[in-house]
Parts: C-alpha cells; sequence; structure tokens
C-alpha cells in the first residue's frame, strides 16, 4: 500500500547472501553487457545487488499479497523482478540464495513479513498500547477502567486515546463546580500588597495612543538607581531641573512609556557635562629654569668694586662741510 516503508539492514551489503548474489551477476553475461564492461569488481556488484534489492522489495510491497510471512506478487514470474529492478539476472541470482521463489501463478519472497512488518500491525500494536495505558491508570486512582470500544478495519484502529480520556474527566469536574456539587478547597490567602511608597517628584507627560496617565512618579527606589548609576551629579537636583524643563516646555513633553528614558538621558547628559568642567589637574613638573639668573646676580656682585658703568660717549657734532670740498 502507498506510504509503506521497507527496513533495510546497515550491514546488509555485507550479508553472505548479498554477496553470493553479487557474485552470480558478475558471471552473468547478461548483467556485464548491462553494465557496459566486460568484467565487474565485487564491491560494484554489491552496490548493484542493494539498490535492485531495494527497488524489488519496496514494488513488491506496494504492489503484492500476504501469505503469512511471505510476500506472494500473483502473475508474475523471475524476468519480472528483473524489470523492477532494472537489472537482469536479479531475479535468478534471488532466487538461487533461496530470497525468490517461483510458483505456478505467481513469484514469493519467502519470510518478507518476518523481518518487515506486515500493514496495520503498528496500528493494531498502538491501540493495544493506549488500552493498557488506560487501565494501569485507572488501577493507579482506584477505578475501574472504562471499556474501550475498539473496531479495527483493515488496519485502522479506532480507539479512544489516554489523552481524551483525561480531557473528559477534567469536563465532568468543571461540570460539578459550575452547578455547585463540589467545592475545590480553598487555597491560601494571597498575600498582602507591599505599601507604594510616595513619589519623590511627579513629571507632566502625553497620554500616548492607547490612553494612559498623564503624570509619571519618580520614586526613591528609582532616585537611587539614578544615583548610584551616576555618581558624579546630584541626582535629585539634576531630577528637578528636568521636571522644570518639563513644565516650561509642555509642547516637547515626552509619553509615560517614554519618561524613564528621557530622565536617564538627561543624568548621562548632565554626568558627562561635569566631567568636562573638572579643574585642570597640576601637572606636577617644576617650571623651566631661568638662564639669566646667574649672570645678573655676578653683575650685582662686582658692580660697587669696578664703579657704576661708564656712560656711552655723546655723538660726534655733524658740521656741513666747506664750500670748496663740493
Amino acid at each position: 500500500m502507498a506510504g509503506d516503508w521497507v527496513k533495510i539492514r546497515v550491514a546488509l551489503p555485507k550479508d553472505p547472501k548479498v554477496v553470493a548474489i553479487a557474485d552470480r551477476l558478475a558471471r552473468d553475461q547478461g548483467f556485464l553487457d548491462w553494465a557496459g564492461c566486460g568484467c565487474v569488481s565485487r564491491r560494484i556488484a554489491v552496490a548493484a545487488t542493494v539498490a535492485a534489492l531495494v527497488a524489488i522489495w519496496g514494488a513488491a510491497r506496494e504492489h503484492g499479497r500476504q501469505e503469512g510471512d511471505d510476500l506472494a506478487l500473483d502473475l508474475a514470474d523471475l524476468s519480472v523482478l528483473d524489470y523492477l529492478a532494472d537489472v537482469p539476472g536479479i531475479g535468478a541470482a534471488m532466487a538461487a540464495v533461496g530470497w525468490a521463489d517461483a510458483r505456478e501463478g505467481g513469484v514469493v519472497l519467502p519470510r518478507f513479513f518476518a523481518q518487515n512488518p506486515a500493514p496495520g500491525r503498528p496500528e493494531a500494536k498502538r491501540a493495544a498500547d493506549r488500552e493498557r495505558m488506560r487501565a494501569k491508570r485507572a488501577a493507579a486512582r482506584g477505578e475501574a477502567p472504562a471499556p474501550c470500544r475498539q473496531e479495527v478495519a483493515g488496519d485502522v484502529a479506532d480507539c479512544r486515546s489516554p489523552r481524551e480520556e483525561e480531557r473528559r474527566e477534567e469536563k465532568k469536574k468543571e461540570a460539578l463546580l459550575s452547578e455547585g456539587c463540589g467545592e475545590a478547597p480553598p487555597g491560601p490567602p494571597p498575600p498582602p500588597a507591599a505599601p507604594a511608597e510616595p513619589p519623590v517628584l511627579t513629571f507632566p507627560c502625553l497620554p500616548g495612543k492607547a490612553g494612559g496617565p498623564r503624570e509619571w512618579p519618580l520614586g526613591a527606589a528609582k532616585l537611587r538607581e539614578y544615583a548610584e548609576c551616576y555618581p558624579g551629579i546630584d541626582a535629585l537636583s539634576e531630577a528637578k531641573k528636568a521636571l522644570q524643563w518639563c513644565r516650561d516646555n509642555p509642547a516637547q513633553l515626552k509619553t509615560h512609556a517614554g519618561m524613564p528614558a528621557f530622565v536617564n538621558r538627561w543624568m548621562a547628559r548632565a554626568q558627562d557635562d561635569a566631567g568636562r568642567c573638572k579643574p585642570p589637574r597640576p601637572s606636577g613638573r617644576a617650571a623651566p629654569a631661568d638662564l639669566f639668573a646667574g649672570a645678573r646676580d655676578f653683575a650685582a656682585a662686582t658692580r660697587p668694586a669696578f664703579g657704576p658703568a661708564a656712560a656711552p660717549p655723546p655723538p660726534a657734532p655733524c658740521f656741513p662741510p666747506p664750500e670748496g670740498a663740493r
């Protein structure tokens, strides 16, 4: 049937019967002509054999019928197996190792369903597992297991699953509670709500598109967060400055959801400005030395011994040259 699967063993290429089929094909002239060469290695023959077996088993599973553990292909012979696999000689090679049997009216694949479960078996097994689990849960609750009506037609099983039973039990309990036939045990009282602390400052804000409050309270806990995050400024003083800015600029108010980000940016900007306005720190380097201090000290020490410095001579008078010299 469509959608079935065929179980393939991982070590199938190493099966001695597969190797025997491959060796028989490697000696078959029809297979060699199909391969297009005079000889093939065992590795290539084994690969072709595995591919051919998968094709035959898949087609036989879909179009054959079950006879106990055997799979029968009616109106077929060994040459049909060659056609299904598109490999000449594969049918006779399978018959040689006992994996195919040509009988009157068709070909039989012996013990096929011993390795591949027959259609309908997995569904029936799952239905039986569901029934067993339902009975186990009912026994754990101390209840009698509810009868399960199982109707198997072909390979389809109709049986209530444990999850459906649990949902039905939950619906019954809800109906009893709604009718007043049963009362749920009272739970512990909820813990008392912590009293709300009064805000330190209240900022005006916009309600937003979906509506909302027009005031944003700045609590003491949030103010402490700003003080810890920005230690270089007075958080309360900066918050008051931000509040006054909001009062003076009503056209630029933020929404209730945007107020935390607005105050945080205000604090960060104030912290940055405080860092830029700090007085310059001393560099720790000495002033450059006076190179002429020694010369001035020597001149001051020797002036009394040599007397005051002589005044420069007056400039020579300038007379016009005689007339004959012209």
